[in-house]
């Protein structure tokens, strides 16, 4: 009846902002009780509430990309029921991310074979493949690229410095190299967030950064222009 079909669904829809809530504030500190409470709301019941709870991990990642480690590690938890319940094709449109599909990849969540047949539909995925993959490269070069792609930051050092807060260094190279305090980020194959691979400006990746002192600094510049993003 209409009674039980709104319990149930107040019951889902107050399961989802539990899950989203314990997403998005997951850290160093509480990630393992994390875990075990997302555990116990038993999203693996059946292929529908399991879909929306690896969607809210997809979105948490979205907005909170420097906790994405975390979010791998709980996807990796889940690696059975994900075999069990998704193909890989339905796993790719909840997970699109060149960096958490080549993780994903790389634990066997992906084949190599699946990962041909859709990269194309992806340039970020393409290339990260092409790079990581297909590319003949030194068994070094190679280890340090993965690497870069573990760690799903740019490693351009302004683009280090700012995701740091480290105003010192942030400084240094602004002077060192002369470079104006509006320029861009320049884009990254190995950056995870999508916002942050659009060349955004250097305010703008501290914002989205959180990094509130290199936010400060470039904000009390006289000749700082201020997008319409922030």
């Amino acid at each position: 009846n209409i009674a039980e079909a709104l319990s149930q669904f107040k019951t889902r829809f107050n399961q989802i902002i539990e899950i989203q809530t314990l997403l998005m504030n997951v850290d160093k500190m509480n990630f393992e009780e994390t875990k075990i409470l997302l555990f116990k709301l038993n999203v693996i019941i059946d292929k529908h509430v399991f879909c929306h709870f690896l969607e809210s991990i997809d979105s948490a990642i979205y907005a909170r990309p420097n906790n994405y480690l975390f979010y791998i590690d709980i996807i990796l938890d889940y690696k059975e029921w994900i075999e069990k319940y998704l193909s890989q094709y339905e796993l790719y449109r909840i997970f699109g991310n060149h960096i958490v599909v080549y993780n994903l990849y790389r634990h066997s969540l992906f084949t190599l074979d699946f990962i041909n047949s859709i990269k194309y539909n992806s340039e970020s995925i393409e290339n990260i493949f092409n790079l990581l993959v297909n590319n003949k490269i030194g068994s070094s070069d190679k280890s340090e690229l993965e690497s870069k792609c573990y760690d799903g930051n740019n490693p351009n050092p302004i683009a280090q410095a700012i995701k740091n807060d480290d105003i010192s260094t942030l400084q240094m190279l602004l002077s060192k190299e002369n470079i104006s305090i509006n320029s861009s980020i320049p884009y990254s194959v190995f950056e995870i967030s999508y916002f942050l691979s659009n060349e955004p400006s250097l305010i703008e990746y501290a914002a989205f950064s959180g990094s509130v002192q290199c936010f400060k600094f470039l904000l009390l510049q006289t000749e700082i222009m201020i997008p319409e993003t922030i």
